[in-house]
């Protein structure tokens, strides 16, 4: 185990009560990552980053009225570096 890569996920939550439209935050974020990741957007937008094993993943909640945002990257602050990319994104 101690061979394998080390990860970090950070998770976030973004109320929609301010208005902001779940549809277009996702396609918006989905467009910030365009130039520079492989988009997927089978359930809301995955952007495979350049970096190998940077991803981040912004999806309305089934349950909830908030954004889901998760990013996984090699460090925390790498993480933490792309879900701000994609919440500034969001506006």
């Amino acid at each position: 185990v101690g061979e394998l890569p080390r990860y970090a996920i950070v998770k976030r939550k973004l109320d929609l009560a301010g208005g902001i439209d779940p549809r277009s935050a996702v396609e918006r974020v989905a467009s910030r990552f365009d130039n520079s990741a492989r988009i997927d957007r089978q359930d809301g937008v995955r952007a495979d980053l350049e970096d190998e094993g940077t991803w981040v993943h912004v999806r309305a909640s089934n349950t909830e009225p908030i954004l889901r945002l998760i990013a996984e990257a090699p460090t925390r602050d790498a993480a933490t570096g792309i879900l701000d990319l994609a919440e500034s994104a969001i506006g």
